[in-house]
Protein backbone atom coordinates (compact mmCIF):
# COMPACT_ATOMS: atom_id res chain seq x y z
CA UNK A 1 0.00 0.00 0.00
CA UNK A 2 1.37 3.61 -0.90
CA UNK A 3 0.99 5.96 1.86
CA UNK A 4 0.54 9.27 1.94
CA UNK A 5 4.17 9.85 2.25
CA UNK A 6 5.27 8.16 -1.04
CA UNK A 7 4.81 10.07 -4.53
CA UNK A 8 3.95 7.37 -6.80
CA UNK A 9 5.11 6.70 -10.64
CA UNK A 10 2.92 4.39 -12.03
CA UNK A 11 3.77 1.96 -15.23
CA UNK A 12 0.95 1.47 -16.76
CA UNK A 13 1.47 -2.12 -18.94
CA UNK A 14 -1.40 -4.11 -21.17
CA UNK A 15 -1.15 -7.87 -20.79
CA UNK A 16 -2.81 -9.66 -23.62
CA UNK A 17 -4.49 -12.30 -22.01
CA UNK A 18 -6.09 -15.67 -24.05
CA UNK A 19 -9.26 -14.04 -23.60
CA UNK A 20 -8.30 -10.67 -24.67
CA UNK A 21 -8.67 -8.99 -21.20
CA UNK A 22 -6.16 -7.17 -20.60
CA UNK A 23 -4.51 -6.30 -17.01
CA UNK A 24 -2.97 -2.91 -15.64
CA UNK A 25 0.02 -3.20 -13.57
CA UNK A 26 0.97 -0.43 -11.38
CA UNK A 27 4.48 -0.19 -10.19
CA UNK A 28 5.11 2.64 -7.28
CA UNK A 29 8.91 4.44 -6.85
CA UNK A 30 10.51 4.53 -3.61
CA UNK A 31 10.22 7.08 -1.25
CA UNK A 32 11.15 10.36 -2.85
CA UNK A 33 11.03 12.79 0.18
CA UNK A 34 12.39 12.17 3.69
CA UNK A 35 10.42 12.48 6.87
CA UNK A 36 11.15 12.79 10.66
CA UNK A 37 9.74 10.67 13.61
CA UNK A 38 10.01 10.16 17.29
CA UNK A 39 9.89 7.64 19.76
CA UNK A 40 7.54 7.11 22.26
CA UNK A 41 5.84 9.76 20.52
CA UNK A 42 4.59 8.10 16.73
CA UNK A 43 6.65 4.92 18.01
CA UNK A 44 6.42 2.94 21.24
CA UNK A 45 9.52 0.96 20.68
CA UNK A 46 12.91 2.22 18.03
CA UNK A 47 12.48 -1.39 16.50
CA UNK A 48 8.70 -0.36 15.58
CA UNK A 49 10.03 2.71 14.00
CA UNK A 50 12.85 1.48 12.10
CA UNK A 51 10.43 -1.24 10.89
CA UNK A 52 8.00 1.64 9.85
CA UNK A 53 9.68 4.14 7.90
CA UNK A 54 12.24 4.23 5.16
CA UNK A 55 15.36 5.15 4.02
CA UNK A 56 16.36 8.35 3.97
CA UNK A 57 14.14 8.67 7.60
CA UNK A 58 15.25 10.71 10.63
CA UNK A 59 13.94 8.87 13.90
CA UNK A 60 14.17 11.05 17.21
CA UNK A 61 14.01 8.73 20.56
CA UNK A 62 13.61 10.64 23.79
CA UNK A 63 15.53 9.27 26.79
CA UNK A 64 15.29 6.38 28.67
CA UNK A 65 16.22 2.61 28.94
CA UNK A 66 15.26 0.80 25.81
CA UNK A 67 16.17 -3.17 26.05
CA UNK A 68 15.84 -3.78 22.62
CA UNK A 69 17.94 -5.17 19.44
CA UNK A 70 17.76 -3.21 16.91
CA UNK A 71 17.63 -4.43 13.22
CA UNK A 72 18.24 -1.76 10.28
CA UNK A 73 17.60 -4.11 7.88
CA UNK A 74 19.53 -2.41 5.31
CA UNK A 75 17.16 0.81 6.16
CA UNK A 76 19.74 3.95 5.97
CA UNK A 77 17.87 5.66 8.69
CA UNK A 78 19.05 8.24 10.96
CA UNK A 79 18.71 7.19 14.80
CA UNK A 80 19.19 9.92 17.10
CA UNK A 81 18.80 10.74 20.30
CA UNK A 82 17.30 13.83 21.50
CA UNK A 83 18.73 14.38 25.12
CA UNK A 84 22.29 12.81 24.52
CA UNK A 85 23.92 9.29 25.26
CA UNK A 86 24.07 10.12 29.04
CA UNK A 87 19.98 9.89 28.96
CA UNK A 88 19.51 7.35 26.33
CA UNK A 89 20.27 4.22 26.69
CA UNK A 90 19.78 1.10 24.36
CA UNK A 91 20.45 -2.82 26.25
CA UNK A 92 21.25 -5.52 24.60
CA UNK A 93 19.25 -8.74 25.78
CA UNK A 94 22.22 -11.17 25.86
CA UNK A 95 22.76 -10.38 21.97
CA UNK A 96 23.87 -7.76 19.78
CA UNK A 97 22.36 -4.67 20.67
CA UNK A 98 22.16 -2.70 16.58
CA UNK A 99 22.63 -4.42 13.65
CA UNK A 100 23.08 -1.41 11.48
CA UNK A 101 24.35 -1.09 7.67
CA UNK A 102 25.16 -0.16 4.68
CA UNK A 103 24.63 3.32 5.73
CA UNK A 104 21.73 4.90 8.70
CA UNK A 105 23.44 6.88 11.70
CA UNK A 106 23.64 5.75 15.65
CA UNK A 107 23.93 9.32 17.36
CA UNK A 108 23.94 9.75 20.92
CA UNK A 109 22.89 6.93 23.02
CA UNK A 110 24.60 4.51 25.25
CA UNK A 111 25.03 1.06 23.84
CA UNK A 112 25.24 -1.04 26.89
CA UNK A 113 24.96 -5.04 28.00
CA UNK A 114 25.32 -6.61 24.59
CA UNK A 115 26.95 -10.12 24.13
CA UNK A 116 28.23 -12.10 21.53
CA UNK A 117 29.84 -15.28 20.68
CA UNK A 118 30.04 -14.63 16.70
CA UNK A 119 30.91 -10.90 15.86
CA UNK A 120 29.69 -7.42 17.32
CA UNK A 121 28.66 -7.49 20.74
CA UNK A 122 27.32 -3.58 20.49
CA UNK A 123 27.18 -2.88 16.90
CA UNK A 124 27.58 -5.45 14.12
CA UNK A 125 28.27 -2.72 10.73
CA UNK A 126 27.86 -3.96 7.39
CA UNK A 127 28.81 -2.07 3.94
CA UNK A 128 29.83 1.27 3.72
CA UNK A 129 28.47 4.91 4.52
CA UNK A 130 27.36 4.39 8.38
CA UNK A 131 27.85 6.68 11.23
CA UNK A 132 28.46 5.59 14.91
CA UNK A 133 28.99 8.92 16.72
CA UNK A 134 28.32 10.38 19.76
CA UNK A 135 27.90 7.14 21.51
CA UNK A 136 29.28 5.58 25.27
CA UNK A 137 29.65 2.15 24.83
CA UNK A 138 30.04 0.21 27.84
CA UNK A 139 29.89 -3.53 29.56
CA UNK A 140 29.45 -4.95 26.25
CA UNK A 141 30.91 -8.37 26.29
CA UNK A 142 32.90 -10.85 23.45
CA UNK A 143 33.51 -13.61 24.91
CA UNK A 144 35.73 -16.76 23.43
CA UNK A 145 35.13 -17.43 19.88
CA UNK A 146 33.65 -13.86 19.11
CA UNK A 147 35.61 -10.50 17.87
CA UNK A 148 34.39 -7.19 17.99
CA UNK A 149 33.07 -6.55 22.17
CA UNK A 150 31.77 -2.68 20.69
CA UNK A 151 31.91 -2.63 17.53
CA UNK A 152 32.66 -5.40 14.64
CA UNK A 153 33.10 -4.97 10.53
CA UNK A 154 33.59 -7.78 7.54
CA UNK A 155 34.42 -5.44 4.76
CA UNK A 156 32.77 -2.12 6.32
CA UNK A 157 33.87 0.78 6.16
CA UNK A 158 31.93 3.32 8.52
CA UNK A 159 32.68 6.47 10.06
CA UNK A 160 33.06 6.10 14.23
CA UNK A 161 34.17 9.43 15.90
CA UNK A 162 33.50 11.11 18.93
CA UNK A 163 32.42 7.86 21.18
CA UNK A 164 33.05 7.02 24.26
CA UNK A 165 34.58 3.11 24.86
CA UNK A 166 34.88 1.98 28.61
CA UNK A 167 34.34 -1.36 30.30
CA UNK A 168 33.81 -3.24 27.55
CA UNK A 169 35.08 -6.73 28.03
CA UNK A 170 36.73 -9.64 25.38
CA UNK A 171 39.46 -11.85 25.46
CA UNK A 172 42.80 -12.11 23.64
CA UNK A 173 42.13 -13.97 20.89
CA UNK A 174 43.84 -13.01 17.83
CA UNK A 175 40.68 -11.17 16.31
CA UNK A 176 39.04 -10.39 19.68
CA UNK A 177 39.25 -6.03 20.70
CA UNK A 178 36.69 -3.33 21.62
CA UNK A 179 36.96 -2.07 17.78
CA UNK A 180 37.47 -5.04 15.57
CA UNK A 181 37.57 -5.20 11.78
CA UNK A 182 38.59 -7.81 9.17
CA UNK A 183 38.86 -8.60 5.45
CA UNK A 184 38.35 -5.74 2.95
CA UNK A 185 36.70 -2.85 6.04
CA UNK A 186 38.55 0.06 5.70
CA UNK A 187 36.84 2.34 8.91
CA UNK A 188 37.62 6.17 10.09
CA UNK A 189 37.83 5.75 13.95
CA UNK A 190 38.79 9.74 14.93
CA UNK A 191 38.40 11.38 17.52
CA UNK A 192 36.87 8.98 20.22
CA UNK A 193 38.19 7.89 24.11
CA UNK A 194 39.01 4.22 24.76
CA UNK A 195 39.20 4.04 28.27
CA UNK A 196 39.49 0.45 31.20
CA UNK A 197 38.63 -2.00 28.71
CA UNK A 198 40.31 -5.13 29.63
CA UNK A 199 41.39 -6.09 26.43
CA UNK A 200 42.89 -4.45 22.95
CA UNK A 201 41.14 -1.21 22.27
CA UNK A 202 41.38 -1.70 18.54
CA UNK A 203 41.96 -4.86 16.00
CA UNK A 204 42.84 -4.68 12.41
CA UNK A 205 43.05 -7.67 10.65
CA UNK A 206 42.88 -6.79 7.18
CA UNK A 207 44.39 -7.48 3.30
CA UNK A 208 46.54 -5.36 1.43
CA UNK A 209 44.01 -3.09 0.10
CA UNK A 210 41.65 -1.99 2.95
CA UNK A 211 42.89 1.74 3.68
CA UNK A 212 41.69 2.16 8.03
CA UNK A 213 42.14 5.34 9.19
CA UNK A 214 42.75 5.92 12.88
CA UNK A 215 43.49 9.37 13.73
CA UNK A 216 43.33 11.70 16.97
CA UNK A 217 41.93 8.91 19.36
CA UNK A 218 42.78 9.10 22.97
CA UNK A 219 43.26 4.92 24.35
CA UNK A 220 44.22 4.80 27.88
CA UNK A 221 44.41 1.71 30.30
CA UNK A 222 43.20 -1.47 28.04
CA UNK A 223 44.79 -4.43 27.40
CA UNK A 224 46.46 -3.28 24.64
CA UNK A 225 45.93 0.21 22.51
CA UNK A 226 46.05 -1.22 19.03
CA UNK A 227 46.75 -4.56 17.29
CA UNK A 228 47.82 -4.91 13.80
CA UNK A 229 47.70 -8.24 11.68
CA UNK A 230 51.51 -7.59 9.19
CA UNK A 231 50.80 -10.60 7.94
CA UNK A 232 50.22 -8.66 4.50
CA UNK A 233 51.55 -4.86 3.85
CA UNK A 234 49.92 -2.64 6.34
CA UNK A 235 51.27 0.72 4.59
CA UNK A 236 47.83 1.89 3.02
CA UNK A 237 46.73 1.96 6.90
CA UNK A 238 46.82 5.00 8.60
CA UNK A 239 48.14 5.47 12.55
CA UNK A 240 47.97 9.21 13.08
CA UNK A 241 47.50 11.93 15.88
CA UNK A 242 46.64 9.10 18.55
CA UNK A 243 47.93 9.35 22.63
CA UNK A 244 48.34 5.50 23.63
CA UNK A 245 48.62 5.35 27.69
CA UNK A 246 49.07 3.55 30.21
CA UNK A 247 47.68 0.28 28.17
CA UNK A 248 49.15 -3.27 28.67
CA UNK A 249 50.48 -2.81 25.26
CA UNK A 250 50.87 0.17 22.91
CA UNK A 251 51.26 -1.13 19.54
CA UNK A 252 50.91 -4.58 19.29
CA UNK A 253 51.81 -6.10 15.59
CA UNK A 254 51.98 -9.69 14.42
CA UNK A 255 53.73 -11.78 11.61
CA UNK A 256 55.49 -10.07 8.86
CA UNK A 257 58.12 -7.76 8.94
CA UNK A 258 59.09 -4.44 9.29
CA UNK A 259 58.42 -4.03 5.16
CA UNK A 260 54.84 -4.43 6.32
CA UNK A 261 54.41 -2.08 8.61
CA UNK A 262 51.61 0.34 8.63
CA UNK A 263 52.15 4.37 7.82
CA UNK A 264 52.38 5.31 12.14
CA UNK A 265 53.07 8.82 12.41
CA UNK A 266 52.69 11.70 15.07
CA UNK A 267 51.37 9.21 17.95
CA UNK A 268 52.45 9.44 21.27
CA UNK A 269 52.91 5.95 22.66
CA UNK A 270 54.33 6.53 26.55
CA UNK A 271 53.90 3.92 29.86
CA UNK A 272 52.58 1.02 28.78
CA UNK A 273 53.57 -2.32 30.14
CA UNK A 274 55.30 -2.52 26.48
CA UNK A 275 55.18 0.15 23.77
CA UNK A 276 56.35 -1.63 20.94
CA UNK A 277 55.88 -5.84 20.51
CA UNK A 278 57.03 -6.90 17.80
CA UNK A 279 57.59 -4.06 15.73
CA UNK A 280 60.99 -1.39 16.12
CA UNK A 281 60.00 1.43 18.27
CA UNK A 282 58.75 4.39 16.77
CA UNK A 283 59.91 6.88 19.04
CA UNK A 284 61.74 9.64 17.29
CA UNK A 285 60.25 8.54 13.81
CA UNK A 286 58.18 10.29 11.64
CA UNK A 287 57.07 12.58 14.54
CA UNK A 288 55.91 9.66 17.33
CA UNK A 289 57.42 10.82 20.48
CA UNK A 290 57.31 8.81 23.73
CA UNK A 291 56.11 11.25 26.74
CA UNK A 292 53.33 12.30 29.41
CA UNK A 293 50.70 13.66 28.08
CA UNK A 294 49.64 15.95 30.57
CA UNK A 295 46.13 15.07 31.03
CA UNK A 296 43.78 17.36 33.62
CA UNK A 297 42.21 14.49 35.45
CA UNK A 298 42.82 10.92 33.78
CA UNK A 299 41.94 9.58 37.46
CA UNK A 300 37.74 11.01 36.63
CA UNK A 301 37.97 9.94 33.34
CA UNK A 302 39.52 13.90 32.22
CA UNK A 303 41.52 13.41 29.06
CA UNK A 304 41.69 17.20 27.84
CA UNK A 305 45.61 18.58 27.65
CA UNK A 306 46.69 20.73 30.34
CA UNK A 307 49.15 23.67 29.00
CA UNK A 308 52.47 22.32 28.36
CA UNK A 309 51.40 18.90 27.19
CA UNK A 310 54.10 18.02 24.48
CA UNK A 311 50.88 16.65 22.75
CA UNK A 312 50.10 20.39 21.55
CA UNK A 313 51.24 21.25 18.14
CA UNK A 314 52.93 17.93 18.23
CA UNK A 315 50.23 16.14 15.14
CA UNK A 316 50.13 16.68 11.59
CA UNK A 317 47.59 18.76 10.06
CA UNK A 318 47.40 15.55 7.21
CA UNK A 319 43.98 13.86 7.59
CA UNK A 320 43.28 15.30 10.66
CA UNK A 321 39.13 16.30 11.56
CA UNK A 322 38.25 19.65 11.25
CA UNK A 323 37.11 19.55 15.32
CA UNK A 324 38.12 17.62 18.06
CA UNK A 325 36.08 15.27 20.74
CA UNK A 326 33.99 18.29 22.05
CA UNK A 327 33.66 19.35 18.71
CA UNK A 328 35.77 22.01 18.83
CA UNK A 329 37.74 23.61 16.08
CA UNK A 330 41.10 22.15 15.20
CA UNK A 331 43.93 23.26 14.13
CA UNK A 332 44.56 25.88 16.94
CA UNK A 333 47.90 27.31 17.74
CA UNK A 334 48.13 25.81 21.58
CA UNK A 335 52.08 26.69 22.10
CA UNK A 336 51.90 30.43 20.74
CA UNK A 337 54.09 30.43 18.09
CA UNK A 338 51.53 31.80 15.42
CA UNK A 339 51.42 27.85 13.60
CA UNK A 340 47.82 26.26 14.26
CA UNK A 341 49.18 22.93 14.43
CA UNK A 342 46.79 19.76 15.01
CA UNK A 343 47.02 18.34 18.83
CA UNK A 344 47.92 14.24 19.42
CA UNK A 345 44.86 12.76 20.57
CA UNK A 346 40.98 13.45 21.09
CA UNK A 347 41.24 17.12 22.71
CA UNK A 348 42.68 20.23 20.86
CA UNK A 349 44.12 22.20 23.67
CA UNK A 350 42.68 25.99 23.53
CA UNK A 351 44.86 28.66 24.84
CA UNK A 352 42.83 30.70 25.93
CA UNK A 353 39.85 32.22 28.58
CA UNK A 354 36.52 30.16 28.40
CA UNK A 355 33.85 32.12 30.45
CA UNK A 356 31.23 30.15 31.67
CA UNK A 357 27.80 32.53 32.49
CA UNK A 358 25.45 31.22 35.22
CA UNK A 359 21.74 30.20 33.76
CA UNK A 360 23.73 30.38 30.23
CA UNK A 361 22.08 32.47 27.27
CA UNK A 362 19.14 34.27 26.82
CA UNK A 363 17.80 34.99 30.97
CA UNK A 364 14.79 35.98 31.75
CA UNK A 365 15.22 39.41 33.53
CA UNK A 366 15.24 39.27 37.63
CA UNK A 367 14.92 42.77 38.61
CA UNK A 368 14.06 46.21 37.52
CA UNK A 369 15.56 46.58 33.99
CA UNK A 370 17.93 43.66 34.08
CA UNK A 371 19.28 40.51 36.25
CA UNK A 372 22.34 39.83 37.95
CA UNK A 373 24.66 37.52 36.11
CA UNK A 374 27.64 35.47 37.95
CA UNK A 375 30.06 34.72 35.66
CA UNK A 376 33.47 33.16 35.89
CA UNK A 377 36.45 32.23 33.79
CA UNK A 378 39.16 29.59 33.45
CA UNK A 379 42.53 30.46 31.94
CA UNK A 380 44.68 28.61 30.10
CA UNK A 381 47.86 29.24 29.53
CA UNK A 382 51.21 28.21 27.76
CA UNK A 383 54.00 25.87 29.59
CA UNK A 384 55.53 27.93 32.28
CA UNK A 385 53.55 30.75 32.35
CA UNK A 386 50.52 31.92 35.06
CA UNK A 387 48.00 34.47 35.12
CA UNK A 388 48.42 37.63 36.62
CA UNK A 389 45.04 39.54 37.09
CA UNK A 390 41.82 39.23 35.37
CA UNK A 391 39.31 42.05 34.00
CA UNK A 392 35.94 42.08 32.71
CA UNK A 393 34.12 44.43 30.55
CA UNK A 394 30.71 45.08 29.52
CA UNK A 395 30.21 46.34 25.78
CA UNK A 396 33.47 47.51 26.00
CA UNK A 397 33.67 49.07 29.71
CA UNK A 398 35.14 48.16 32.62
CA UNK A 399 33.15 46.24 35.37
CA UNK A 400 35.23 44.23 37.58
CA UNK A 401 37.96 41.91 38.18
CA UNK A 402 38.70 38.34 39.57
CA UNK A 403 38.26 34.95 38.49
CA UNK A 404 34.75 35.42 38.85
CA UNK A 405 32.24 38.35 39.03
CA UNK A 406 28.75 38.74 39.81
CA UNK A 407 27.60 41.72 36.98
CA UNK A 408 24.02 43.48 36.32
CA UNK A 409 23.01 42.90 32.94
CA UNK A 410 20.70 45.32 31.44
CA UNK A 411 17.88 44.14 29.35
CA UNK A 412 18.98 43.48 25.35
CA UNK A 413 22.10 42.31 23.85
CA UNK A 414 25.67 42.63 25.68
CA UNK A 415 29.19 41.36 25.04
CA UNK A 416 30.91 40.21 28.12
CA UNK A 417 34.44 40.13 27.96
CA UNK A 418 37.25 38.36 30.31
CA UNK A 419 41.07 39.35 29.80
CA UNK A 420 43.82 37.76 31.63
CA UNK A 421 47.37 39.24 32.15
CA UNK A 422 50.01 36.75 32.51
CA UNK A 423 53.18 36.88 34.36
CA UNK A 424 55.60 36.87 31.48
CA UNK A 425 53.29 39.70 30.28
CA UNK A 426 50.82 38.16 28.01
CA UNK A 427 47.36 39.07 26.95
CA UNK A 428 44.39 36.46 26.65
CA UNK A 429 40.96 37.27 26.47
CA UNK A 430 37.78 35.03 25.91
CA UNK A 431 34.15 36.71 25.37
CA UNK A 432 30.43 35.82 25.24
CA UNK A 433 27.34 37.23 24.03
CA UNK A 434 24.51 37.36 26.67
CA UNK A 435 21.11 38.68 26.21
CA UNK A 436 18.48 39.33 29.11
CA UNK A 437 14.87 39.09 27.84
CA UNK A 438 11.71 40.60 29.55
CA UNK A 439 8.79 38.02 28.46
CA UNK A 440 6.53 38.05 31.96
CA UNK A 441 3.71 40.29 31.63
CA UNK A 442 3.09 42.17 35.10
CA UNK A 443 1.09 40.23 37.62
CA UNK A 444 -2.26 41.57 39.09
CA UNK A 445 -4.18 42.11 42.23
CA UNK A 446 -7.35 43.44 41.62
CA UNK A 447 -10.99 44.10 43.88
CA UNK A 448 -13.60 46.04 45.54
CA UNK A 449 -12.93 47.75 48.58
CA UNK A 450 -15.79 48.90 51.21
CA UNK A 451 -15.43 52.27 51.67
CA UNK A 452 -15.51 52.46 55.75
CA UNK A 453 -13.57 49.46 56.39
CA UNK A 454 -11.19 49.04 53.97
CA UNK A 455 -11.77 45.29 53.77
CA UNK A 456 -12.19 43.70 50.31
CA UNK A 457 -15.55 42.61 49.25
CA UNK A 458 -16.99 40.65 46.68
CA UNK A 459 -20.95 41.16 47.41
CA UNK A 460 -22.61 43.98 48.62
CA UNK A 461 -26.34 45.06 49.67
CA UNK A 462 -27.89 48.02 48.42
CA UNK A 463 -30.12 48.34 51.02
CA UNK A 464 -27.32 48.84 53.33
CA UNK A 465 -23.45 49.78 51.43
CA UNK A 466 -24.07 51.98 48.67
CA UNK A 467 -20.38 52.82 47.82
CA UNK A 468 -17.13 50.75 47.44
CA UNK A 469 -13.64 51.97 46.09
CA UNK A 470 -11.91 49.99 43.64
CA UNK A 471 -8.52 48.72 44.04
CA UNK A 472 -6.00 47.28 41.74
CA UNK A 473 -2.13 47.16 41.84
CA UNK A 474 0.16 45.65 39.07
CA UNK A 475 3.43 44.46 39.76
CA UNK A 476 6.63 43.34 37.29
CA UNK A 477 9.66 42.01 37.78
CA UNK A 478 11.50 44.29 35.52
CA UNK A 479 9.30 47.34 35.13
CA UNK A 480 9.02 49.11 38.06
CA UNK A 481 5.96 51.25 36.45
CA UNK A 482 3.68 49.20 34.46
CA UNK A 483 0.99 51.12 33.24
CA UNK A 484 -2.45 49.54 34.19
CA UNK A 485 -5.93 51.06 32.80
CA UNK A 486 -9.27 49.74 34.43
CA UNK A 487 -12.73 49.78 33.38
CA UNK A 488 -15.65 48.92 35.68
CA UNK A 489 -18.50 49.94 33.06
CA UNK A 490 -16.72 53.18 32.60
CA UNK A 491 -13.03 54.42 33.11
CA UNK A 492 -12.05 53.95 37.21
CA UNK A 493 -8.42 54.88 38.56
CA UNK A 494 -7.26 53.18 41.49
CA UNK A 495 -9.13 53.94 44.71
CA UNK A 496 -11.99 55.90 43.35
CA UNK A 497 -15.01 55.55 44.55
CA UNK A 498 -18.50 54.04 43.27
CA UNK A 499 -21.61 54.90 43.62
CA UNK A 500 -24.41 52.04 42.97
CA UNK A 501 -26.77 54.75 42.92
CA UNK A 502 -27.11 58.23 42.98
CA UNK A 503 -26.48 61.06 39.92
CA UNK A 504 -22.29 61.25 40.49
CA UNK A 505 -20.70 58.66 38.51
CA UNK A 506 -24.43 56.64 39.21
CA UNK A 507 -23.73 52.90 37.31
CA UNK A 508 -27.04 51.90 35.85
CA UNK A 509 -27.57 47.80 37.15
CA UNK A 510 -28.62 46.09 33.89
CA UNK A 511 -27.25 42.61 35.78
CA UNK A 512 -26.94 41.69 39.73
CA UNK A 513 -22.93 42.31 39.62
CA UNK A 514 -20.10 44.70 38.88
CA UNK A 515 -17.55 43.74 36.66
CA UNK A 516 -13.58 45.00 37.63
CA UNK A 517 -11.55 44.89 34.01
CA UNK A 518 -7.82 45.32 34.67
CA UNK A 519 -5.22 45.61 32.23
CA UNK A 520 -1.42 46.10 32.75
CA UNK A 521 1.46 46.44 29.93
CA UNK A 522 5.23 46.35 30.88
CA UNK A 523 7.88 48.53 28.91
CA UNK A 524 8.87 45.10 27.07
CA UNK A 525 5.00 45.33 25.50
CA UNK A 526 4.24 41.85 27.70
CA UNK A 527 0.59 42.69 28.92
CA UNK A 528 -1.32 41.18 31.49
CA UNK A 529 -5.21 41.24 31.75
CA UNK A 530 -7.34 40.06 34.74
CA UNK A 531 -11.03 40.65 36.27
CA UNK A 532 -13.14 40.93 39.73
CA UNK A 533 -16.48 40.84 39.98
CA UNK A 534 -19.01 42.34 43.01
CA UNK A 535 -22.34 40.82 43.44
CA UNK A 536 -24.97 43.11 43.80
CA UNK A 537 -27.88 42.07 45.77
CA UNK A 538 -31.50 44.13 46.94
Amino acid sequence: MVTDRRLVNAVFTLIPTRSFVFIISIVCSSTLYAAQWSVPGDFPSIQDAIDGVVSGDTVIVGPGVYAENLQFKGKSISLQSRDGAEATIIEGKGRTVVDIGPGGDLIGFTVRKGLTSSFGGGVVVTGSGTRIQGNIFEVNEQVSGGWGAAIAGNSASPIIEQNIFRNNNCDTQLLSGVVSFVSLSSPRIVNNIFENNPCRAINMSLQATAKPVVVNNTIVANHAGIRINRQVSTWSQIYRNNIIVGNGIGLEVDFGTEAYNPTWEHNLVFYNGVNYELIADQTGKAGNISADPWFVDPAVGDYHLRGGSPAIDAGTNVGAPPVDFDGELRPVDGDGDDIETADIGADEFFAGVAINVAGGSPQECTAPSGSLVNLSAKVTLPAGDDVAAIGWTLDGEPVGSGDSVGLFVPLGQHTIKAIALSVQGGSFDGSVAIEILDTTAPTMSVGFVNSRTGETVDRIDQSGLKKVLVSYEAVDVCDPNPVATAVVGIPADNGEEIKIKGKRKALTLDASNISLSVTAADASGNVGHTEAVLLVTD
